[in-house]
């Protein structure tokens, strides 16, 4: 699913509506998956998956908490910095996940459909 995602907390702190309300967020697709059994969100480019390319870090152990003015909530654990770094610091984060297409535009294709063998 394509989606505008904005960060809403800040270090585990959450932002002001006001702060939310103006921050454009990030426009990607979302991916719901399992690391060790327990679900993992991931935002990335249209097409940025194959290349590692995330948007923001993954949001561990996340949680739909609710579905608010169009948008859905989800809650998880996020890692600041490395990702690779097990020992860099976690907080909690929330994502605010406004649907857009369940399709990415054509113009935020990596590849036309000539060059991924469509013709």
């Amino acid at each position: 699913m394509y989606s505008n995602v904005k960060q809403v907390r800040r270090r585990g702190v959450r932002k002001s509506e006001r702060d939310l309300a103006n921050e454009p967020g990030v426009f990607g697709e979302i991916t719901l998956f399992r690391v060790g059994g327990y679900p993992v969100l991931q935002v990335h480019a249209p097409g940025g998956f194959a290349d590692g390319k995330d948007l923001y870090p993954c949001l561990h152990e996340a949680v739909c908490t609710g579905m608010r003015d169009c948008f859905l909530v989800w809650r998880g654990w996020q890692r600041e910095g490395s990702q690779e770094d097990k020992n860099g610091p976690t907080y909690l984060q929330e994502w605010r996940v406004e649907i857009i297409s369940m399709r990415a535009p054509q113009e935020a294709m990596p590849f036309s459909a000539a060059t991924a063998g469509g013709g």
